[in-house]
């Protein structure tokens, strides 16, 4: 058994799940080319601009956003482990608002 507390490859993370609706019907209605170009844009929306991350004294300073497309579902992970413990619950609030 994993114990997740003290394996350094798992990291607690706030973690977004979300649908998009209407899907079906855009395999109905769009090209292959046009779906794929469309989740190429969510997916770049989804995990915002790619910076590293900058650590002070070993803490992040900004969280880190990694996201997947499954179909017509995106997950979103956030690390949450950083300098300011309500930062990646806000920026999280507003990324999925420009999303």
């Amino acid at each position: 058994m994993t114990d997740f507390e003290n394996d350094p490859d798992y990291e607690e993370c706030l973690v977004t799940f979300f649908d998009v609706l209407g899907f079906r019907n855009l395999l109905h209605t769009r090209s292959g080319a046009e779906i794929r170009d469309l989740l190429s844009l969510f997916r770049k929306v989804s995990e915002g601009d790619a910076k590293p991350p900058t650590r002070s004294d070993e803490m992040r300073m900004i969280s880190e956003v990694h996201a997947e497309i499954v179909s017509d579902a995106i997950v979103r992970t956030r690390t949450i482990e950083v300098q300011y413990q309500a930062g990646p619950l806000v920026w999280e609030l507003i990324d999925l608002l420009h999303i």
